[in-house]
């Protein structure tokens, strides 16, 4: 019983301290803690938390004292290895916050926090096997919408792309659509993806799925002009080109915005280039 009322009294100090944040900043947050372990000096909780603000403060020596200190009061605790992991990857030592979050994984089974952090330090190591090995383990315990954010999906396409394996990238890219629904950034990136397997057809078949979503954006109306002429629907595009021009032009004479200018340039000269190849 005394073991819960600690922890509760704990609880309810960190969330004070925690609500202290966004009133009165890190050093205020700072008084805060020191003035409760004044109260706990053996509550290694608090002095974890501590450690976080002296990170945030650019005090590492004194984060590392409050960990060390923490260390000898609760030598097992899951929070502690967290607390290392965060003070050697604010110091830029991805090896060792692995070595961390690896032991945080051991002892306390899956954890999305733990497996997502390793994986950044993997990454930052440019392993990027191993980071994707932290990835596909995230997606295949929390495979549920509820429980699952979509940027882990975009950012395993991504390692997946930079290491060679483009049919797997757009099948995660997929798996993320199939899961979370059109999600326009996924399938813009998809696209590219397609355009790199030189299959512009596939590519415009997946910008069609956006058109009723973006098609009224003149961006959407000249990548699709693109992509019909990389599919050598030349006649089609040149179409397509003279319709968004249109749109452009229209919107231009409303209001001057750098981006039009620029995207009519461009719908100008994709059209003299293909223009060129057919002769006309």
């Amino acid at each position: 019983m005394r073991k819960i009322l600690a922890a509760a009294a704990t609880l309810v100090l960190l969330i004070n301290s925690q609500s202290a944040i966004s009133h009165s900043g890190a050093h205020s947050r700072l008084d805060i803690i020191s003035h409760q372990l004044k109260k706990q000096p053996n509550n290694s909780e608090l002095l974890i938390e501590r450690s976080k603000v002296f990170l945030e403060q650019s005090q590492p020596d004194k984060a590392l004292a409050d960990l060390e200190m923490a260390k000898k009061l609760a030598p097992s605790s899951a929070k502690l290895l967290l607390g290392y992991a965060h003070y050697f990857e604010t110091l830029q030592q991805p090896s060792n916050a692995i070595t961390y979050y690896t032991q945080h994984i051991e002892q306390n089974g899956f954890h999305l926090e733990s497996l997502y952090q390793r994986a950044q330090n993997f990454k930052a190591l440019k392993d990027t096997a191993s980071a994707i090995k932290d990835y596909e383990t995230i997606i295949r315990t929390l495979p549920t919408k509820n429980a699952m954010r979509p940027d882990i999906y975009f950012e395993l396409s991504a390692l997946y792309k930079s290491n060679g394996n483009i049919e797997k990238a757009l099948q995660t890219l997929d798996s993320g659509i199939e899961a979370f629904g059109l999600l326009s950034h996924f399938q813009r990136e998809a696209i590219d993806l397609e355009l790199i397997q030189n299959r512009p057809e596939a590519a415009l078949r997946r910008n069609e799925s956006l058109r009723e979503m973006l098609g009224k954006t003149p961006e959407w109306q000249y990548q699709h002009a693109v992509l019909m002429n990389a599919a050598g629907k030349k006649t089609e595009a040149l179409v397509q080109l003279e319709r968004v021009r249109t749109t452009v032009t229209e919107q231009l004479q409303k209001k001057q915005r750098k981006q039009l200018v620029i995207l009519l340039d461009e719908i100008n000269t994709t059209t003299n280039q293909i223009k060129k190849t057919q002769n006309f």
